[in-house]
């Protein structure tokens, strides 16, 4: 006996389509924007990471010692905090801004809760780092 399948309803798809964009953009940002279609705010958001990314991997490549050496200084671990504090706020925009292009603001959905337990871990991977490197 086959039973007819349900299909969900449209609230129902718009609470996944967000709770998967929030969760790609939590993964890179820019992935859920492009999951959404958005492809010019999707490379406008991944853009700076991959260059960050790519300048990581030169500096590795062309003297690595130089680079381990500095990071025992403190000026270095000074804006390292800051550059943390600016990939955390870039991080939190991406998947704020990938949940609300699907979510309507109307309450406590699961779309919301799902996102908001990103952004909560989100905060605790910028936050720990920042506060031991403050110690």
């Amino acid at each position: 006996m086959e039973y007819p399948r349900l299909k969900p309803s449209s609230r129902q798809t718009a609470e996944r389509r967000a709770s998967l964009a929030a969760f790609l953009s939590f993964l890179f940002p820019g992935l859920g924007q492009a999951y959404n279609g958005r492809w010019g705010l999707a490379w406008l958001l991944a853009a700076p990471i991959l260059l960050l990314v790519a300048l990581v991997v030169l500096v590795m490549l062309t003297d690595a010692s130089e680079a381990l050496v500095r990071l025992f200084d403190v000026r270095f671990l000074l804006g390292l905090v800051v550059l943390d504090l600016v990939l955390f706020g870039w991080r939190l925009l991406a998947v704020l801004q990938a949940h609300s292009h699907w979510e309507r603001p109307s309450g406590r959905s699961t779309a919301t809760r799902v996102t908001a337990v990103m952004v909560v871990l989100i905060v605790a991977m910028h936050a720990l780092p920042a506060y031991y490197l403050a110690k």
